[in-house]
């Protein structure tokens, strides 16, 4: 059996400078993950309630489809996967702790690519979801 690795990236933890419950409903908004994302890189904006479809860098589409939301008192998760137009999938979950007035946020990643295309997308990969979290902190300043 052919088994491809795992590759796991975490953006930069930020400070957001709003309760968890609007942190978390702007990530529920699929509009707002175009805020998010670096303009300049990206083309070909599309979303729907539940999805979003860009290209990065006129090269890659990227389709995510959010498959769960949940929020508790104390943290959220939100949890978003590639679909087959992507040209590998990945698990991308927005997690947030409750700081009070404030929301600790950041990013995790998994995805499934050889070890080859790991080397080539690390450094962009954990790049574009640093800037996710500066981008987030920023949209509640």
């Amino acid at each position: 059996m052919n088994h491809i690795p795992m590759a796991k990236f975490t953006s930069k933890i930020v400070e957001v400078n709003a309760p968890i419950s609007e942190v978390h409903a702007y990530l529920q908004n699929m509009a707002n993950i175009q805020r998010l994302l670096p303009l300049d890189k990206i083309s070909n904006w599309s979303n729907t309630e539940d999805s979003c479809c860009f290209k990065i860098q006129n090269v890659y589409t990227i389709e995510l489809k959010r498959i769960s939301a949940v929020l508790n008192d104390n943290d959220a998760e939100t949890t978003f996967e590639t679909t087959d137009k992507s040209p590998f999938p990945f698990v991308l979950k927005a997690k947030l702790k409750s700081n009070g007035a404030s929301t600790t946020a950041h990013q995790d990643c998994d995805a499934t690519i050889n070890p080859f295309m790991e080397m080539m997308v690390k450094g962009p990969f954990q790049q574009l979801f640093d800037y996710m979290s500066e981008r987030l902190a920023k949209e509640f300043v």
